[in-house]
């Protein structure tokens, strides 16, 4: 059976599947630190996961040395990969947008 490049970029649009994001590190030591934990103590998510090969962050660096202009800077995108922290926005009609946090893994 094939698999239709159309389904599978509609998985993110779906109205069951959550907003999902990758953190950066900024944030993700935010998290730990104000939870007092290691990675490791977070819930997992498989690398596998149709979600984790659908999102993606844009990582933003700069072409050249120094003093350049934000015309000069180039952008990339990259797919959640181990070791990066996932945050699942939820809605609930009790608690309001309800966050929860995984770890992807192997």
């Amino acid at each position: 059976m094939k698999k239709t490049k159309v389904a599978e970029s509609k998985i993110l649009e779906h109205a069951l599947v959550p907003k999902h994001e990758i953190m950066s590190e900024a944030e993700v030591k935010e998290l730990l630190d104000s939870y007092k934990i290691r990675k490791a103590q977070l819930p997992k998510i498989k690398s596998s996961d149709p979600v984790c090969k659908e999102i993606k962050i844009k990582i933003v660096g700069k072409k050249g040395g120094k003093n350049k202009t934000a015309e000069q800077t180039k952008e990339k995108e990259r797919t959640a990969e181990v070791g990066d922290i996932v945050k699942i926005t939820r809605q609930s009609r009790t608690a309001g947008k309800v966050f929860s946090y995984r770890l992807v893994v192997e």
